[in-house]
């Protein structure tokens, strides 16, 4: 599971988004996990998309007490 990340405003546009992302998807590899999962807030859809999360799983929900 892919948990939901912020870069630091004086650090957006600079590629680090694309760094982080590609450093989980290449230890997943090396770890031979296949599928990376993302919870993402509905208004980082379109940045993480650019980032290559493309499947449709619907709605990930929590409950946290």
């Amino acid at each position: 599971m892919f948990e939901d990340f912020c870069v630091e405003p004086a650090y957006r546009g600079t590629g680090l988004a694309r760094k982080l992302v590609n450093a989980a998807l290449d230890a997943s590899r090396a770890m031979g996990i296949r599928s990376l999962w993302g919870g993402f807030a509905d208004v980082d859809v379109p940045m993480h998309r650019a980032l290559g999360f493309s499947a449709e799983l619907g709605n990930l929900l929590a409950w946290d007490a």
